[in-house]
């Protein structure tokens, strides 16, 4: 098992930028597989939620918010 960290500046910069919907969607397939897990502190988790709106982060969030909270 792999573990990936992630903080709030790369989550936001991969959530918001269309050249990276690739890796967003690699990163997708990894976890639904368990291949990997995404590890985001619960500090992480809200700055997210803070700055998200802000962003202009919309429909790519959904995924996001369910790895942040436990469900892939």
């Amino acid at each position: 098992m792999n573990y990936i960290f992630l903080d709030t500046c790369v989550l936001l910069d991969i959530s918001t930028k269309r050249n990276d919907l690739p890796l967003v969607s690699a990163l997708e397939g990894l976890v639904s597989s368990s291949k990997v897990k995404l590890v985001l502190a619960d500090l992480v988790v809200g700055e997210y939620e803070r700055n998200k709106e802000g962003q202009g982060i919309g429909v790519r969030s959904c995924p996001v918010r369910q790895v942040a909270k436990g469900k892939t």
